[in-house]
């Protein structure tokens, strides 16, 4: 599941809520309600608008002014926020029978988003010097648009 604010809704995927349920030997149904909680979670943040306008306008600056450490390093941190935020939301909705298997996918929830946004960050400055070199500006500023 994704919640996508522009749209103001939560998206599902089937396959992925298929594969990922068995990991935790948990029912689908339970599965999709921690996974469901946590999308609530993002839907209720009250700080959800903040973070995703500082993390565009840092991509804004990246590409009107280059690679700076300290933007790319606010994009990986606001967006992992993000996460914490709607996990923390999520949590005052949990079922005591659940609370377990709850903190378990929310620790490894955490770590995958952690190890993503590394790896953009990683991806976003090698794209960087790459065009440094070879002098393609404008193939950068399309690559940074569409990782938003």
């Amino acid at each position: 599941m994704i919640f996508d604010p522009i749209e103001n809704q939560i998206k599902v995927n089937l396959k992925s809520l298929d594969y990922s349920y068995k990991m935790y030997e948990i029912s689908l149904e339970d599965y999709s309600k921690v996974i469901l909680y946590h999308e609530l979670g993002h839907v209720l943040d009250p700080e959800l608008e903040e973070l995703r306008n500082v993390i565009s306008s840092s991509f804004n600056l990246l590409v009107k002014n280059g690679f700076n450490e300290r933007l790319v390093d606010s994009i990986k941190e606001n967006r992992i926020l993000a996460e914490k935020n709607a996990w923390r939301i999520a949590e005052s909705f949990i079922e005591k029978d659940l609370y377990d298997v709850f903190l378990k996918i929310k620790k490894d929830s955490l770590e995958d988003a952690e190890e993503t946004e590394e790896l953009k960050k990683q991806r976003i400055a090698l794209m960087y010097r790459v065009v440094e070199s070879e002098g393609y500006n404008e193939v950068l500023k399309q690559q940074i648009h569409i990782n938003k």
